[in-house]
C-alpha cells in the first residue's frame, strides 16, 4: 500500500535504490536491475516464470531498515504481484515464491554490472519453455495431487463456479469431492475446505504454489518439517484409480490408528485396573493428561461383575479416529466402524 501511495505523491515515486545497472543470480534464476533517476526495471528469468519477455517497472521504498521491490511476475496461471528485498548494502536479493515466511524463497547475488548476454538469453529461453509448460499445465486446472508419485488427491478449480477438491491420504482426507473457499496470495492459492480427521471442527488449508507447480496442507504459519507437500499433475484420475487409491488410504490409516490407540487402550485400562476402576471422568481428575492421544474418542471405564471394563468409541467417526475398542481382563477387542462419505 506504501508503495502506491508514495506513486501518487506529487506524481513520480522516489526510489529507495541509488542509480545503477545491476546482475542478479541466483539457482536457475538469472536477472537485472536497472534504476536510472525514479526509474526502476527489473527483469527475472527463472524456472515456470519471469518478469516478461523483458524488463518491468518496479517500484522501491525502505521499510524497517532493508529495501522493499515490489513488481509482478508471469505465471502459468496468470499474473501475480510479488515483492523482493535487499539491504542498503545490497549483496543479495531475497525473492519469496510463496505467501508463508521462508517458502519457496529464493536468493540472489547482486553484482554491479549487467549479466552476460549469453547467460541472460540462456535463462529467457529456460523461462519461456517452462512457463509454456506450466501454462498448459494449467489450462485445464484440473490436478492429480501426487506425493512421491503416489496418487492422493484432486483439485478442480473451474472458471464458470466455485474450486472443489478430494484428498484421499492415509493422513488427511475428505468426505468425497468438497467444496473449497479461494483466496489468492500472491503467488499461492489459499483453497479452505472440511478436512478429516477434524478434532475441534477445524478448516482443512491446502495452499498451491503457481510458482512452482506445488501444493501442502501447512500444519503452522510457517512451513516446519512433517508437512505433505504434493506435486500438481495434468491427467485426470479414473474411477478406478480413485477407488484403489482411497481404499489403500483408508487400510494405512487404520493400521497407524491400531498401532498407537489398542497400545493407549491396554495402558488406560492397566490403570483403571490398579485404580480400583473408578469412572474416567474420576481418573481424568486424578491424573491429568490421561485423556492424551482419545480427542475424537468416547471414552468410558465401569464394572461389569468383578471385570473392570474400559472402552472406546470414536465421535464421529473419521480418518484416524475409526476404531472401537473394549478392554477387560480377557483381553482387547477391536472394530472399525464404517467411514461415510
Amino acid at each position: 500500500m506504501l508503495w502506491l501511495l508514495l506513486a501518487c505523491w506529487g506524481g513520480k515515486a522516489t526510489q529507495a535504490l541509488p542509480d545503477g545497472d545491476w546482475a542478479l543470480q541466483g539457482d536457475d534464476v538469472v536477472g537485472l536491475l536497472q534504476v536510472i533517476d525514479d526509474d526502476c526495471w527489473i527483469g527475472l528469468w527463472g524456472t515456470g516464470f519471469r518478469t516478461g519477455e523483458t524488463v518491468v517497472g518496479c517500484q522501491s521504498f525502505l521499510e524497517a531498515g532493508r529495501i522493499e521491490l515490489l513488481f509482478s511476475l508471469e505465471l502459468g496461471a496468470g499474473d501475480a504481484s510479488a515483492s523482493a528485498w535487499t539491504t542498503p548494502e545490497m549483496e543479495r536479493l531475497v525473492l519469496p515464491l510463496g505467501s508463508r515466511p521462508g517458502e519457496h524463497e529464493l536468493s540472489l547475488t547482486i553484482r554491479p554490472q549487467m549479466p552476460s548476454s549469453p547467460l541472460l538469453r540462456a535463462a529467457q529461453k529456460n523461462a519461456s519453455a517452462t512457463l509454456s509448460a506450466s501454462e498448459r499445465l494449467w489450462r485445464h486446472s484440473v490436478f492429480r495431487l501426487e506425493e512421491s508419485g503416489e496418487l492422493v488427491g484432486e483439485v478442480f478449480l473451474p472458471s464458470g463456479g466455485p474450486p472443489e477438491l478430494q484428498l484421499y491420504s492415509s493422513r488427511w482426507m475428505t468426505r468425497g469431492r468438497v467444496k473449497a473457499t479461494l483466496v489468492e496470495k500472491g503467488p499461492d492459492l489459499w483453497l479452505s475446505f472440511d478436512l478429516m480427521p477434524s478434532l475441534k471442527a477445524e478448516s482443512g488449508l491446502l495452499i498451491l504454489n503457481r510458482a512452482t507447480n506445488k501444493g501442502v496442507l501447512p500444519l503452522f504459519e510457517s512451513p516446519v518439517p512433517g508437512e505433505q507437500s504434493f506435486g500438481l499433475v495434468d491427467r485426470p484420475v479414473s474411477a478406478e484409480e480413485r477407488e484403489v487409491a482411497i481404499a489403500s488410504s483408508m487400510e494405512s490409516a487404520l493400521l497407524m490408528e491400531k498401532a498407537v490407540t489398542e497400545r493407549l487402550a491396554q495402558e488406560s485400562f492397566d490403570r483403571a485396573v490398579a485404580m480400583g476402576c473408578p469412572s474416567w471422568a474420576e481418573i481424568e481428575e486424578q491424573e491429568s493428561g490421561s485423556a492424551f492421544g482419545f480427542e475424537g474418542y468416547a471414552v468410558s471405564t465401569q464394572k461389569e461383575g468383578e471385570d473392570c471394563v474400559f472402552s472406546l468409541e470414536p465421535r464421529p467417526v473419521q480418518l484416524g479416529r475409526r476404531l472401537a475398542i473394549r478392554v477387560r481382563s480377557g483381553g482387547l477387542e477391536s472394530v472399525a466402524r464404517p467411514l461415510e462419505f
